[in-house]
């Protein structure tokens, strides 16, 4: 079941990409209801044009699959380490340089990681308790690719829960 997950959480490795970009080069609040929802974003600030300019762009709902060959991924990061901030949406925590996403032959540094409890997406419009976005920046290139990763409810996870635990509350 975990890894099914994991699967489906790999499906947003890029589909996220537009939006974190735009996201990040803007000041304007965003939320994901009402007049700051999904569907307001691309108005919220002339930088976030791109959010209107596709079908699958963040956040989505994931109900088909598709059989495709994609490249080879490796994850290659490495414990401990970052500083945890409270950014005024999630809790987020700024990686040092050293971890890596390896996709074929690119490779992406892992920038950060940060959490959407509720989940931000979706899988056949089930929204899961947890979920975990790790942003990668591409080494070569610069754009951002995004791992998705859904978390459900299961045995205790000690590193987990200590992270957890260091949270600063959200305002």
């Amino acid at each position: 079941m975990y890894r099914r997950h994991l699967i489906k959480g790999l499906v947003a490795l890029g589909a996220c990409r537009i939006c974190v970009q735009a996201a990040q080069a803007t000041s304007a609040h965003w939320g994901y209801t009402g007049p700051v929802g999904p569907e307001h974003w691309a108005d919220l600030d002339k930088k976030n044009f791109v959010c209107s300019a596709g079908t699958q762009q963040s956040p989505i709902d994931i109900n088909s699959a598709v059989k495709a060959d994609i490249p080879h991924i490796a994850i290659g990061w490495h414990k401990g380490g970052g500083n945890m901030v409270n950014n005024g949406h999630t809790i987020q925590i700024n990686m040092p340089q050293g971890s890596t996403l390896t996709r074929g032959d690119r490779v992406y540094e892992l920038v950060q990681f940060h959490f959407h409890a509720p989940s931000e997406h979706h899988v056949a419009g089930k929204s899961f308790p947890l979920e975990v976005h790790f942003v990668h920046k591409d080494t070569q290139s610069g754009t951002l690719g995004v791992l998705g990763v859904f978390l459900t409810p299961g045995a205790t996870n000690a590193s987990f829960a200590a992270l957890a635990a260091a949270f600063p509350e959200l305002p």
